[in-house]
């Protein structure tokens, strides 16, 4: 409306003559590099690159002790085939028979770890949890999420923005944490309610994550224990001394060693079993343990089966990594694109929880627009423009 007494003018005479979109980046370029970038700034404002440093020696603690890497399997079932060997076929006496063959006597020993042992082969899930009922049986169509999709790169991806480094990747790491469900704190809510465990196992069932985690656990575990065992002088020394008994009572020295080793990693495992127990059950337990952390003495282990082990967890360690804080340690050394992938399919998971969002696809997210403009002015004068616009923290 004109104010009266004045008549209004359009001084610049400006007007749109071309707009266009150049440039666009969507969540799931590059293998969603521009998702896990918005992801980072986001945790890099909420708490700072320095928030990581701790998380940055555990990782570098686990990997120097090759928590990781290291697998006593093999040295275990050599030690055990000895044993096998030798009371399948006996030991030489020393005497020969009439035919001149070498005279062998019956082997039979005794050895208290077998009972451990043997539960290897047993499901370790109940052992570690509380009743099978408690653990969810959610499940997902695993082909209807991003991962199982790949599209892509559509726009510009990162767009000259540089990648993730490993400190701020280890931030990414505690923003899966912060917004997924796990077993200590489901997602009552969600498609999957152990989504933090999917992310790491990639399983469509949230039993089936929950297992793969907790093997992997009670593995990490049990070669943490063993490291913390052969570097104690003392404890070796005890099964040193048991595992003489066992042998001279039958017999056969030459099995000292065998037999001591078997100990040693049963007494391991049955540590292990209750170090996962106690963090299912909301206790911590440190990452390298010591004699003051040891729960176990060589004959209490020897006194309990499997499930004793399992049921003996009344004191929580006030010490050492909650449960959360080792999904932590193995989502710093998951497979990047995996972790990222997985991500996004429970980003799309959630949301199409909501209703009228049953379509939502993380293809169509977009997280940066370039747009270029040519203004002109009715006196003759033309500008190009060109602007930026992205989500930032």
């Amino acid at each position: 409306m004109d104010t009266p007494g004045y008549k209004l003018f359009d001084y610049t005479g400006c007007f749109v003559e071309q707009t266009e979109i150049t440039g666009c980046s969507y969540a799931t370029d590059e293998n969603g590099a521009v998702f896990h970038r918005q992801a980072v700034e986001y945790m890099k404002y909420k708490y700072g690159i320095s928030y990581v440093e701790k998380m940055i020696g555990e990782v570098q603690t686990a990997k120097e002790n090759g928590l990781f890497t290291k697998d006593f399997s093999a040295e275990r079932n050599e030690n055990h085939g000895k044993i096998e060997e030798a009371e399948r076929e006996g030991i030489e006496t020393g005497e020969v028979d009439e035919n001149g063959n070498p005279i062998k006597k019956e082997v039979e020993i005794d050895n208290p770890a077998d009972s451990m042992n043997q539960t290897r082969a047993k499901g370790i899930l109940l052992f570690v949890t509380e009743t099978e009922e408690v653990i969810s049986s959610q499940c997902v169509n695993l082909s209807e999420y991003v991962s199982h999709n790949k599209p892509e790169t559509r726009g510009s991806g990162l767009a000259a923005r540089d990648k993730v480094s490993f400190a701020e990747d280890l931030l990414f790491d505690v923003y899966i944490l912060e917004k997924c469900g796990n077993y200590r704190n489901p997602k009552k809510t969600g498609a999957l309610q152990y989504q933090a465990e999917y992310i790491l196992a990639g399983k469509n069932h949230d039993t089936d994550n929950l297992k793969a985690v907790v093997h992997r656990l009670l593995f990490l575990r049990e070669v943490s224990n063993c490291v913390y065992l052969f570097s104690d002088a003392a404890k070796v020394t005890e099964a040193a001394g048991l595992a003489t008994s066992i042998c001279s009572a039958a017999g056969v020295p030459a099995l000292i060693e065998p037999v001591k080793l078997t100990l040693l990693f049963a007494w391991g495992y049955a540590e292990a079993i209750y170090d996962v127990k106690q963090l299912l059950a909301g206790g911590r337990v440190p990452l390298m343990k010591t004699a003051a952390t040891w729960h176990y003495s060589l004959s209490g282990m020897l006194a309990a089966e499997a499930e004793q082990v399992a049921e003996d967890c009344v004191e929580l360690p006030t010490g050492g990594l909650t449960y959360e804080e080792y999904l932590r340690l193995f989502l710093a050394v998951s497979q990047k694109d995996n972790k990222i992938y997985r991500m996004m399919d429970v980003a799309e998971m959630d949301v199409r929880k909501n209703s009228g969002f049953k379509e939502f696809h993380m293809s169509n997210c977009v997280d940066l627009l370039v747009m270029e403009a040519c203004v002109g002015s009715r006196y003759g004068y033309y500008r190009q423009l060109k602007r930026t616009y992205r989500y930032v923290s």
